[in-house]
C-alpha cells in the first residue's frame, strides 16, 4: 500500500454526504477545535477517491471541527484503495490506536466490516479481540443486533454509554419504552442507569408485562405525570421506586430501619451501614472528623447514646413484618 499524497483542498472538493466509512457520531468538538487554534491541523483527515468524488475515510471530526471554524481549504492525505474493505481496515486501524471505541461504535464497526464483505468468521477470530469483545458468534450476532436499533436509540447509547450487559436490555425494549426512558438516564451516573434498567427487566420477567405496563403502572404514574424534562430528583425517584417494586421487602426494611436512625437522632456525621442486603448479624459504624477535637466530640456524643433503648429497634428490623 503506498502513503498517501498530501495536499490542500478546497472544502468544497470533499463529499460530505458519502459516509460509507464514518464510526462514530460527530460529537463535541470544541476540544478539536481547540487544537486546531491553537497548533493547527497535526494530522491531516484521510481521503480515498470514489466514482471521480473524494471521500473521507478517516478523520470526520477534524473536518467537521474545520468547518465549524470557517476553514475553506484543508490539508488532507489521499490514499490510493481501490477496495471499500481494505480501506475501511486502515480507516478502523487509525482509529483504535488512539482512542477507545464505545459500544455502539463497536456495533457500527463490525456491521460496516460485514457490509464491505468480511467473513464472519475473520471478525470472530480477528477483530472481537481487538474491540475488547469475546470471540463467539454469539456476541457478533448480539453486536449487529445493536447497529439495527433506530436512529433516535443510537444516539441515546452514544450518550449514556451502557455496558454490554445494559444495552441488550436497551436492545430488547420498545423504540417507544426507550424514549420515554431516555432524559431519566441522562440524569442518572452509569451504575444507576445500569440498575435502572436491570430492576426493569427483571420486573418484566418476573410479572411477565412490558415495560411499557411496568412504566405505566399506579407505582410509577407519578414519576411521569410531569410533561416537563425531569431533573435529577425525579430520576432518582424513579430509581428508588423501581428498586422498591423489585425489592418489596428489602425496601421496606431499609426504610423502617432509616425512621430507627432517625429516631436514635445520632451526630450528623455518623452512619450505620446494615449492609448491602441486611444480610448478616454484623453492622459497622463510620463517622468522619478533622482534628481531636472533633474526634473527642463525636465519641461524647455517642457515649450520651449508649443508655438509649431504641438501639435494640435496629436489630429488630427484619421481625417487624
Amino acid at each position: 500500500m503506498t502513503p498517501g499524497r498530501y495536499k490542500v483542498l478546497p472544502v468544497e472538493e470533499i463529499d460530505l454526504q458519502d459516509e460509507r466509512f464514518r464510526i462514530r457520531p460527530t460529537g463535541a468538538l470544541d476540544p478539536v477545535m481547540a487544537s486546531i487554534r491553537e497548533v493547527g491541523l497535526i494530522q491531516p483527515p484521510l481521503l480515498v477517491k470514489r466514482e471521480d468524488r473524494l471521500v473521507i475515510m478517516s478523520g470526520w471530526r477534524r473536518v467537521s471541527a474545520c468547518l465549524c471554524l470557517g476553514r475553506t481549504d484543508l490539508p488532507v492525505l489521499i490514499e490510493e484503495i481501490p477496495e471499500d474493505l481494505t480501506a475501511f481496515r486502515k480507516s478502523f486501524y487509525e482509529n483504535l490506536s488512539i482512542r477507545k471505541f464505545s459500544p455502539a461504535e463497536k456495533a457500527d464497526v463490525l456491521k460496516k466490516f460485514l457490509e464491505f464483505g468480511e467473513e464472519p468468521r475473520i471478525l470472530v477470530r480477528r477483530f472481537l479481540p481487538l474491540l475488547g469483545i469475546p470471540s463467539t458468534r454469539r456476541h457478533l450476532d448480539d453486536y449487529l443486533g445493536f447497529a439495527g436499533l433506530d436512529e433516535d436509540t443510537r444516539l441515546m447509547i452514544h450518550e449514556i454509554q451502557p455496558d454490554f450487559a445494559t444495552l441488550r436490555i436497551l436492545a430488547a425494549m420498545t423504540r417507544k419504552e426507550r424514549l420515554l426512558l431516555r432524559p431519566f438516564l441522562q440524569r442518572l451516573g452509569k451504575n444507576r442507569r445500569k440498575q435502572v434498567l436491570s430492576d426493569l427487566h427483571e420486573l418484566t420477567r418476573i410479572r411477565d408485562v412490558s415495560v411499557e405496563e411496568i412504566m405505566g403502572g399506579a407505582e410509577l404514574r407519578t414519576v411521569f405525570k410531569n410533561s416537563q424534562p425531569p431533573g435529577f430528583e425525579q430520576a432518582e425517584n424513579l430509581r428508588v421506586s423501581l428498586r422498591r417494586l423489585r425489592y418489596p421487602r428489602l425496601s421496606a426494611w431499609r426504610e423502617r430501619f432509616s425512621e430507627k436512625i432517625a429516631d436514635l437522632e445520632l451526630p450528623s456525621d455518623v452512619r450505620i451501614d446494615p449492609g448491602p442486603n441486611f444480610e448478616g448479624d454484623e453492622m459497622s459504624l463510620s463517622f468522619s472528623f478533622r482534628d481531636g477535637e472533633e474526634l473527642r466530640d463525636t465519641l461524647r456524643r455517642l457515649m450520651s447514646l449508649a443508655g438509649s433503648r431504641r438501639i435494640e429497634d435496629l436489630f429488630r428490623v427484619e421481625h417487624d413484618d
